[in-house]
């Protein structure tokens, strides 16, 4: 993960992690973002997402990616 832009955009640049980000995303009604800085201690944002399932299906809509799957159970 990157921070971009003047600290304003984060880049999720590992495919895995990303796929679950969305999968986490999806039916959730808040996104909680914590950063922790060495120098400025640890700041937290909520956003509300209501609505995420339909804003990741028209954000997928015209994308190459694939799609966001379910993450793997190990038990």
């Amino acid at each position: 993960m990157r921070v971009l832009l003047g600290f304003r955009v984060i880049v999720i640049e590992d495919a895995a992690a990303l796929q679950q980000f969305i999968a986490d995303l999806r039916g959730s009604s808040q996104l909680v973002v914590r950063i922790r800085s060495l120098n400025a201690g640890t700041s937290t944002a909520v956003f509300k997402v209501d609505g995420s399932d339909a804003a990741i299906e028209a954000a997928y809509k015209d994308c190459s990616l694939p799609q966001a799957r379910e993450p793997r159970r190990t038990s």
